[in-house]
């Protein structure tokens, strides 16, 4: 836009700026858009209205420089017919008839603080509001805002909201700014959730629970949503970044305080080993693609912008901020946050500003030797790609161990490169055993330049040492074939818990992926996995459940398919037996590690065609089918037995689960059929499934065509035929 003045502007003076603006309220879920919902008694169609501005979306409702380092304050006026009501960032001032529109008034809101245009946001709804407790560290209206069939599943989110805010505030010894924060329910969102500045808009079924049809797995998830988006209204909201290269810096921050968060206020659920597998796990499987790129990547145009809210800046940039509490220390760590927030207060930043302070932090506390500082370790991990593999060989005559590093690649024919990273090295040995509780100390650096490194009587030639204490470092580690035989050993012992669970969890998933690379024989990935049999913990069978697919297709048509295949039933059937996969009776809801090793143990038993799957799975969603009333499915185990049970059916079981997805309330419930029903291996099944994205009298949600597309895709018998039905219907699909 060109603005043609009729003379010259006068230095140090101010002018006022009026422009007529007119924006189209479209289905498009980008800017302001609107959206519907059903009456659950009336059946009438409900329409409402709302933003999402990030990243470059608030020009599409009002003029405006839509960048974040271009921070102002904002007076909210919005104009409404009586029926409805109105949300903004601030508490409404006043309401006031329209002059000229019969039935229609104004609300007008109180003056913002100074925030960036992606964050303002405004709602227009018939919604009402559930007032959650208030927290008793400050005095802010907490509300849930939610549409008429919903009342009775909002009093998770109220009183978890509350929770965290209070942790946040205590934790970072900072006060949330604003009079207020309202959390609004949403049917169809291109994000999960969207941290407005006292307005965070979410998707309901991240922020709705319903504890009759909902596992408690689910409710981990519910709660781990909330928390991140609070954590928001300091990471990037209260210190926003320049520019979106750096939006690592929310997203990374957010993600790692809302685990945090949930850690502290609900011990019980082992959340924080759970959220660094799934981040950890994640980024070891993108990353090591040559395609990747950094966490922090220049950007330029709306679309570079978009496309870097990815894994990489949620779940490495978690990784990176787990690395530096680690390295730091817990107390340096939060003091060098505090002191960075405090500083930062309704400013912008970049990473270097972020690294100084915890430099300065460490160089006084001492937990970070003075020749060394935050930028020169950071930057080799966020502005290059990749992650490294470090190899332990060690010299069993002279009692040496030399460390070298590369850049793993999941590619064979990649040849090694010159990258390398500044690595903080943990480890301890087999008499010492020390893994710490809290925090896991670095004993040494692997710098960059260079890339080798020898460390003298890490321990003695009888006993194993490990790295990567608790997974605290991303970089995956490979040792010499006797210390990885030592290490095995101990895991097919009474004694496989001297090593903790996080890295059993590392020992598997390494293992896995350095003999498909050729690294290490697959004898001694196999002689692990054979301590698995004692294994009662979830988290290690995870790695187990994280490659089993991969192994299945990259074994495809070969012999060693079946030995595979002989060996995980000769696994899996005892641990199905001993821990009795296929039920949850007396179980205690709080024992989510047991649920979970269920849920996990079953799909692999599944996957691997195993008594334990075939004789029950399937007759017990064939009883669901023939007395639907009596639900004998566990909630925790519904996906695995819905899915499994749709293998091998037909019209009639197939007609009974889309009509409970039309029927039921319950969004989960209806994310799990959706996904359930592409699990079927008969071709006309799956065309029949695809064919409900096109057709407008289907019952499909308006929102969920990709769920089933990706669910059919995603399906080894389905991929060709989603991609036949994509090309054939693609004008359809966009017109849907």
């Amino acid at each position: 836009m060109s603005i043609k003045l009729n003379k010259p502007l006068t230095p140090g003076s101010t002018y006022n700026l009026k422009i007529r603006f007119t924006g189209n309220l479209s289905y498009y879920y980008r800017g302001y858009y609107r959206d519907y919902y059903y009456d659950s008694t009336s059946k009438e169609k409900k329409w409402m209205a709302f933003t999402n501005f990030q990243p470059t979306d608030a020009r599409r409702a009002f003029p405006c420089f839509d960048e974040p380092n271009f921070k102002a304050t904002f007076e909210i006026s919005l104009g409404r017919l009586r029926k409805y009501n109105t949300l903004s960032n601030m508490p409404l001032e006043r309401t006031e008839p329209m002059k000229d529109r019969e039935g229609w008034v104004w609300d007008r809101f109180q003056k913002s603080v100074r925030m960036s245009t992606y964050l303002v946001a405004f709602v227009v709804s018939e919604y009402k509001p559930l007032v959650a407790p208030k927290a008793p560290t400050n005095n802010v209206i907490f509300k849930i805002w939610f549409s008429d069939h919903e009342n009775n599943l909002t009093s998770l989110a109220a009183n978890t909201a509350s929770k965290g805010l209070e942790f946040f505030e205590q934790y970072l010894n900072i006060k949330y700014v604003l009079p207020k924060l309202d959390m609004v329910s949403v049917n169809r969102f291109p994000a999960g959730a969207m941290e407005n500045w006292g307005l965070i808009i979410i998707l309901h079924h991240y922020l709705l629970y319903d504890p009759n049809s909902l596992s408690h797995s689910k409710e981990t998830a519910i709660t781990s949503v909330i928390f991140h988006e609070l954590a928001h209204q300091w990471f990037g909201n209260l210190v926003t970044i320049k520019w979106w290269s750096d939006i690592w810096l929310n997203e990374g921050f957010a993600t790692f305080m809302a685990a945090l968060a949930v850690h502290h206020l609900y011990p019980e659920w082992d959340s924080l080993n759970e959220e660094r597998i799934n981040d950890v796990s994640m980024i070891f499987s993108i990353d090591c693609l040559n395609s990747s790129r950094p966490v922090s990547s220049p950007v330029r145009t709306p679309q570079e912008i978009l496309d870097n809210f990815d894994r990489l800046v949620y779940q490495k940039g978690s990784c990176l901020v787990n690395m530096m509490f680690h390295f730091l220390g817990e107390e340096t760590f939060k003091k060098g946050i505090t002191k960075y927030l405090e500083e930062n207060k309704f400013k912008n930043v970049e990473q270097d500003d972020l690294f100084q302070f915890l430099t300065n932090e460490g160089h006084i506390s001492g937990t970070l030797a003075r020749k060394f500082n935050v930028k020169t370790i950071m930057d080799t991990w966020t502005l290059q790609a990749g992650y490294p593999v470090i190899t332990v060989n060690r010299s069993y005559e002279d009692n040496s161990t030399k460390i070298t590093q590369e850049r793993f690649y999941q590619d064979k024919s990649i040849s090694p490169t010159n990258e390398c990273w500044w690595i903080p090295l943990t480890y301890t040995n087999q008499r010492k055993k020390r893994f710490g509780k809290t925090r896991t100390r670095t004993k040494d650096w692997l710098s960059c330049p260079p890339n080798t490194k020898i460390i003298k009587n890490i321990a003695t030639k009888n006993e194993w040492v490990i790295f990567n204490i608790r997974m605290v470092g991303l970089y995956r580690v490979n040792y010499d074939d006797q210390n990885w035989e030592m290490l095995q050993s101990t895991l097919n012992s009474e004694s496989y818990n001297d090593i903790p669970v996080l890295n059993r969890f590392l020992l598997i998933e390494d293992s896995a992926n350095l003999a498909a690379l050729d690294k290490i024989s697959y004898k001694i990935f196999f002689g692990i996995l054979r301590y698995l049999d004692r294994e009662i913990d979830y988290l290690p069978w995870e790695a187990v459940l994280k490659n089993s697919y991969r192994f299945k297709i990259s074994l495809r048509n070969t012999t060693a398919l079946e030995l595979y295949r002989e060996f995980m039933k000769r696994l899996l059937e005892p641990i199905a037996e001993k821990i009795k996969a296929i039920t949850v009776e007396g179980q205690e809801p709080g024992e989510l590690n047991k649920l979970k090793l269920k849920e996990i143990v079953l799909e692999l038993a599944c996957v691997f065609n195993t008594s334990a799957c075939m004789a029950n799975v399937g007759q017990m969603f064939r009883e669901h089918v023939i007395s639907p009333r009596v639900n004998t499915i566990p909630q925790e185990l519904r996906s695995v037995v819905y899915c499994n049970g749709m293998k091998n059916a037909g019209d009639n079981e197939w007609n009974f689960l889309w009509s409970k997805y039309k029927q039921t309330d319950a969004i989960n419930e209806k994310d799990e059929i959706l996904e359930s029903l592409g699990c079927s291996e008969n071709p006309s099944l799956l065309q029949r499934y695809l064919q409900v994205i096109v057709d407008e009298r289907s019952g499909l949600r308006k929102g969920d065509s990709l769920k089933v597309f990706s669910a059919v895709a995603k399906n080894e018998m389905g991929y060709q035929i989603a991609k036949s039905f994509f090309q054939t219907n693609v004008q359809k699909i966009f017109e849907r």
